[in-house]
C-alpha cells in the first residue's frame, strides 16, 4: 500500500473517531483521551474536551488523570507478584500476614479480598455511621485511621466467599499486606515492580498529597446543566487512586 492510500485511510479513521466522540462530549466540557492500539502499536491517540474548565485548558495526549478505583488492578497485580515470588499464599487467611486483625477475619482469604468476596464491612459505611461523610473528614483520614477502625469490627456482613460485594475495605487490607510483606510503601513497590519495568514513566501513586501533578486534569461531576469540581480524597489517593497517562 502506498503512503498516499495509507494517509487517506488514516485520515478517514481519525474522522470516524472524532465523529463518535462528538456524540458524547460537547463543546466546553470535561473530556478524555482516546487511544487505539493495533498489534501492540498505538495507531491513534487524541485528547478531547477540557482538563480545566476554569482556565479552559484542553486535554492533550500528555494530560494526566486521576483514575480512582481503576487503580485496584495494580493492587491485585502487586499481590500476585508477591504470590509468584512465594511470599504470599492466596488461599491463606489474611490474618496469616496481618496478625492484628480481629478474629472475624480468620476465614477471609487473600483471594477473597482480591475478588470482593471477603464479606467485610465497608469502611465508608462505618464512617457514615459515625456521622461523618464530607470532604473535610476524608481529607484528614490516613490509612492508619481506617485500619484502626477496621480492627475494632467484630462482625462481617456476609460469610467469606458467600457472595460478591464490591469492597474498598478489602483493597485497603491488600495494600497493608503488600507493604507489610515487601517492607516498602505501596507507591515504592508499584514503581519498582510494575511502572518502571513496563516503561510507564508518568504513572504513579502519590505519597505526598500536596505534590504537583504535571498536566493534571481536574475532576468534575455533572450538576444539572453545568459541572461542579469533584473533590478527590487526597490522602487515600496514595493507595487507591493516582495513576497518570
Amino acid at each position: 500500500m502506498n503512503d498516499g492510500k495509507q494517509l487517506v485511510l488514516n485520515t478517514q479513521f481519525a474522522e470516524n473517531i472524532d465523529a463518535l466522540v462528538a456524540e458524547k462530549i460537547e463543546e466546553n466540557t470535561p473530556g478524555c483521551i482516546v487511544a487505539v492500539v493495533h498489534n501492540g502499536e498505538v495507531i491513534f491517540k487524541k485528547g478531547y474536551g477540557y482538563a480545566n474548565l476554569d482556565h479552559m485548558v484542553p486535554i492533550t495526549d500528555d494530560t494526566s488523570f486521576y483514575i480512582a478505583s481503576l487503580s485496584k488492578q495494580f493492587i491485585a497485580m502487586s499481590v500476585l507478584l508477591l504470590a509468584e515470588a512465594g511470599q504470599v499464599d492466596l488461599d491463606k487467611s489474611i490474618r496469616t500476614y496481618l496478625k492484628d486483625l480481629p478474629e472475624n477475619t480468620e476465614a477471609v482469604t487473600v483471594n477473597n479480598l482480591i475478588h470482593h468476596t471477603g464479606g467485610l464491612r465497608s469502611y465508608i459505611d462505618l464512617i457514615k455511621m459515625k456521622g461523618f461523610f464530607n470532604n473535610l473528614v476524608f481529607d484528614n483520614l490516613s490509612m492508619d485511621d481506617i485500619y484502626s477502625l477496621l480492627l475494632r469490627q467484630k462482625d462481617v456482613v456476609s460469610l467469606p466467599g458467600e457472595k460478591y460485594q464490591y469492597s474498598n475495605t478489602g483493597y485497603i487490607l491488600l495494600v497493608r499486606l503488600i507493604e507489610h510483606i515487601s517492607g516498602k510503601s505501596f507507591a515504592e513497590f508499584t514503581q519498582e515492580h510494575i511502572f518502571s519495568p513496563l516503561g510507564m514513566e508518568t504513572a504513579l501513586f502519590i505519597q505526598n498529597p500536596s505534590r504537583i501533578i504535571p498536566n493534571y486534569a481536574q475532576g468534575y461531576k455533572k450538576s444539572d446543566d453545568s459541572f461542579d469540581i469533584f473533590q478527590h480524597d487526597l490522602r487515600l489517593q496514595v493507595q487507591l487512586g493516582w495513576s497518570a497517562r
